[in-house]
């Protein structure tokens, strides 16, 4: 906060604040130290993409402009379609070349990440399109 304390948000707190959401579809994505312990937010519809195990470390680097999983996860992945090699369904292209589903783009981060053990909790049915 601005007067210099940590500020923590505790996955119990997440899971409070959305569980009255009804929706079919939410995306969480933690680039943060301990986030693989995020999985408290497990629900159907649902994809936790995490940095982390729930004991590691992830990091950040001026190389990267911030954190490692979200270089490769956004930044590569998603943003410059970095991820469609990663294509789900079978083929070699998808429809749209900058279509790309969250489990695509987490398969980049997860292949391409030197630092971060990144982990995911996919409770979503299907392909979702990021």
């Amino acid at each position: 906060d601005e007067s210099g304390n940590l500020a923590y948000i505790w996955d119990g707190q997440l899971r409070g604040w959305f569980s009255g959401f009804n929706t079919s579809r939410i995306v969480f994505v933690f680039d943060s130290c301990l986030s693989g312990g995020m999985t408290d937010l497990k629900a159907d519809g649902r994809v936790i993409n995490m940095a982390s195990t729930e004991r590691g470390y992830s990091y950040e680097s001026d190389v990267w402009g911030h954190g490692e999983f979200t270089y490769y996860f956004v930044a590569q992945g998603m943003l410059e379609g970095q991820a469609d090699r990663y294509d789900h369904d079978g083929d070699s292209l998808l429809s749209e070349p900058r279509d790309v589903v969250d489990e695509e783009a987490f398969d980049y981060a997860a292949a391409n990440c030197s630092y971060d053990k990144p982990t995911i909790s996919d409770e979503f049915t299907n392909d979702l399109i990021l």
